[in-house]
């Protein structure tokens, strides 16, 4: 079947998936995930794209699990991986598939599976090391801290735009390795060239350090400061949880963490940080 180009649908024949990013992801500005009411009208027509042409199948459903796992659809798990392991069936290397694919098993605690995928991903482009990372932080999850670091050390470059997180990742398994020298290191060389804690990812880590060694003064500093730069910011579910582990090791677990409720972020994890 033939489409005129010209048509909305045509236009998404060439890439349903670069139109549900644009739809979920186009005003991603790093911090947070906004959808704007073209994108909403992109990823309606990019749902039935298989319509118009049938070996765009793979893509469409990748498209729709893209869409799926976002703040405006409610993050539904089961649907979106139906999604994409749907086409990953069609084509097993599609690259963007594995790439929504792993953060969303991640996420869901599919740790297990997410390692499994990982081996599978690699085939698609072996040199990249967005694989490396992502089993390095599955590897966390699962509380294998040198095994997760020793895959960190392995890695040639971390993406510019992952430094943030991967250093505060880092210097996190330090901590639960009881390396807190160590931890300090890695925290005091990426401000040294980066002051911007984006989104309090290393406030909280320190918030932890000092809690760890009973300067409480310092800890509610750093929570203070970790909070100070939560707005807008998509991932501060991971500050809030180093947070509330900071609270769990003051021993003030029925801290109502009135700054962190935030709409983007989970507030219930200082029941499993007790």
């Amino acid at each position: 079947m033939s489409v005129d180009s010209s048509s909305p649908v045509g236009a998404l024949n060439p890439t349903p998936i670069v139109h549900a990013e644009n739809a979920s992801l186009s005003e991603h500005d790093g911090t947070r995930h906004r959808v704007s009411a073209g994108g909403l009208g992109d990823v309606r027509l990019v749902g039935n794209a298989w319509l118009f042409d049938p070996e765009k199948h793979q893509d469409a459903h990748a498209a729709r699990g893209y869409f799926l796992w976002t703040h405006g659809q409610g993050f539904p798990h089961e649907q979106a991986i139906e999604e994409l392991k749907l086409a990953l069936e069609l084509d097993p290397q599609l690259e963007e598939a594995y790439q929504r694919l792993l953060p969303i098993y991640a996420h869901a605690g599919l740790l297990d599976e997410a390692i499994a995928l990982i081996e599978q991903a690699r085939s698609t482009n072996p040199l990249d090391d967005d694989w490396r990372l992502y089993r390095a932080m599955a590897l966390l999850w699962q509380g294998e801290y040198a095994e997760a670091l020793a895959v960190y050390d392995g890695l040639r470059n971390a993406p510019v735009g992952r430094a943030p997180f991967t250093s505060s990742l880092i210097a996190w398994a330090q901590f639960q390795l009881g390396k807190t020298n160590e931890a300090w290191i890695t925290i005091h060389k990426y401000l040294a060239a980066r002051p911007e804690d984006i989104g309090g990812l290393f406030a909280g880590v320190q918030a932890m350090l000092f809690a760890k060694a009973g300067e409480q003064g310092k800890a509610e500093e750093q929570i203070t400061n970790a909070i100070g730069h939560s707005k807008g910011f998509g991932h501060f579910h991971h500050t809030a949880y180093n947070i509330a582990s900071a609270y769990a090791l003051m021993n003030k677990t029925t801290q109502p963490f009135i700054g962190l409720r935030r709409p983007w972020t989970m507030v219930s994890i200082a029941t499993r940080c007790s």
